[in-house]
């Protein structure tokens, strides 16, 4: 019933304003358009046709504002938040825009004589605008929020391949799922903060299986002294960087016997770990490329192998 009296009442509003605006209104045909109400706003249709006009408008954003403001707490903090509190601000500045066009039409009296195009009011040339621009903002800002998002996750994925697909291909049980291409990894579209997510899981849990198998990498001393250092959170990347490239990638040492791993890290939030595995991968790509702070010679070692032996 009240979706029917709704759709009456938008029914009846559009024919008034149609009337009005045919018969009733004074059209100059040689003047700009504005002239047919700006400068008759003295006139009863144009009162009565501002009047119906600035009733929906009013009533729309007042709702508007409501709404989104009462549920700005509902959306999680960011660009959607952002957007939901620029959509409440525009619609509230659409409703003061209409107060305060109501009370500047209420002063004015019929000025069909005037020549231009009519009566000009900065305030209300401006609240318009305004209105307008944060409505556009709030609705651009969740999407461009969602492409920056894709782009981060997207250079996160990239910069993590090198260490995740070297760990993968040692202990392929941890994987989620099939192993890909970096190219095709790359072009991959939709959400990645899953496959983020993924990743880190990885690459996590490959290298704590590493260290429950008891692999060992060279001893320490044939190490950089920065990485063996543990006093810095840089220092200790480092160290687990050259431990797994070690592991991953040695051939063999020529003294020194095999060295326990790095300790195993601290609990962490998910975005902690990806900060902290984009040091460890960024170690590994200068020890992958550069091959520098590596023992000669090495082979990996595992402890169930020594004891059998």
């Amino acid at each position: 019933m009240a979706f029917g009296l709704r759709i009456a009442l938008a029914v009846a509003a559009a024919l008034g304003l149609t009337v009005l605006f045919v018969f009733c209104f004074k059209h100059d045909p040689n003047g700009p358009a504005s002239r047919v109400t700006d400068a008759h706003l003295g006139d009863p249709a144009v009162r009565l046709y501002e009047g119906i006009v600035y009733a929906y408008l009013g009533s729309s954003t007042v709702l508007s504002a409501k709404l989104f403001w009462s549920n700005r707490r509902s959306v999680p903090p960011g660009p959607l938040r952002a957007g939901v509190l620029c959509l409440a601000g525009g619609s509230g500045l659409g409703f003061v825009y209409t107060v305060y066009r109501v009370i500047f039409l209420a002063q004015q009296r019929s000025q069909a004589q005037v020549p231009g195009p009519g009566t000009f009011d900065p305030i209300s040339e401006a609240l318009p605008a305004i209105a307008i621009l944060l409505v556009v903002a709030g609705l651009a800002l969740p999407p461009v929020g969602t492409l920056a998002r894709y782009a981060r996750d997207q250079y996160a994925l990239w910069r993590l391949y090198p260490l995740w697909s070297g760990l993968i291909e040692a202990e392929p049980t941890v994987a989620f799922g099939p192993r890909i291409s970096r190219i095709r990894d790359l072009l991959t579209l939709g959400d990645r903060s899953l496959d983020l997510a993924h990743r880190a899981f990885e690459i996590r849990d490959a290298s704590l299986v590493l260290r429950d198998l008891g692999v060992t990498a060279p001893s320490a001393a044939g190490w950089p002294a920065t990485e063996r250092a543990a006093g810095g959170e840089t220092e200790r990347a480092r160290a687990e960087a050259a431990w797994l490239f070690s592991v991953l990638h040695g051939s063999g040492h020529s003294g020194g016997g095999p060295a326990t791993p790095p300790p195993p890290p601290d609990a962490r939030t998910p975005a902690e770990e990806v900060s902290w595995l984009f040091k460890v991968a960024a170690a590994y790509d200068s020890l992958r490329v550069g091959g520098r702070g590596l023992p000669q010679a090495y082979s990996p070692v595992r402890e169930d192998a020594g004891r059998a032996a």
